[in-house]
């Protein structure tokens, strides 16, 4: 505990030493993977002044106290929003057990590319990686001259296995596949991806969800009544309500 500092401000009031310190912590540089306390104490950093030109304390606390309240309604707003939502209980009487091979048979494992081979471009297509953030997407790049990937698929990733749908043409790195699910709209393969989803807690990296195993995989899906067919239309339907349920939630906070 030798490297410790303790500073003693002359001001005890929670809010203000709360916004000094953030103030201060942002004008400290960073060295390594440490910020450089020991030049803490001659670090000049701004701080909001009265019409005397000294600090504004007040100014301080109430800008905390105000952040404080913002916080806690977006908090509010959420959980509101949340229990504004009734749990939906999903009747699937009126579903099957298929087996994905059966109904998807073509799964595609494509060209590797890695990161050498390919140049970053914000306006480019998507490189597609095991990641199960942001659509899997690691950045977008150039097209390269090699083969791409088609849109309108399910992407995923036989280890950290993420499903994900691919509206774009797209490039992938290793241990990529993907599902092709022909002219199935878009909110019905966001219902399927989710589906196919609870699969992926069964496969680990060292038991990776790979295109055979996939096949023999069974997932329950709704079906008509009517024909006994896969019921891509109620799929649609429950997805887009779901869309738009997180829609009002999102909305309810951003007008806090």
């Amino acid at each position: 505990m030798d490297n410790v500092k303790v500073l003693k401000p002359k001001i005890y009031n929670k809010r203000i030493i709360m916004y000094i310190m953030t103030v201060w912590k942002k004008a400290i540089p960073e060295l390594g993977y440490a910020r450089h306390w020991g030049i803490a104490k001659n670090i000049k950093f701004k701080l909001p002044i009265d019409r005397n030109s000294n600090p504004n304390f007040a100014y301080m606390e109430q800008y905390m106290q105000n952040l404080e309240s913002a916080v806690s309604s977006s908090l509010t707003a959420l959980r509101s929003a949340k229990s504004s939502k009734t749990c939906e209980r999903v009747d699937i009487q009126k579903w099957k057990q298929f087996k994905i091979g059966d109904i998807f048979p073509e799964i595609i494992k494509p060209e590797v590319y890695h990161t050498r081979q390919l140049t970053q471009d914000s306006n480019g297509i998507p490189y597609v990686v095991r990641s199960k953030f942001n659509n899997g997407i690691k950045y977008r790049v150039k097209k390269p001259i090699g083969k791409i990937n088609p849109p309108y698929v399910i992407s995923f990733g036989a280890e950290n296995a993420t499903f994900f749908y691919q509206q774009e043409e797209w490039v992938s790195g290793r241990d990529m596949y993907y599902i092709k699910v022909g002219n199935l709209p878009f909110y019905a393969c966001c219902f399927l991806t989710s589906v196919f989803q609870i699969l992926a807690t069964k496969y680990s990296y060292n038991n990776g969800l790979f295109p055979d195993k996939l096949k023999k995989e069974k997932i329950m899906l709704p079906i008509n009544i009517e024909n006994g067919k896969i019921d891509y239309s109620y799929m649609e339907e429950y997805m887009k309500k779901k869309f738009l349920d997180c829609k009002d939630c999102l909305s309810a906070i951003a007008t806090v």
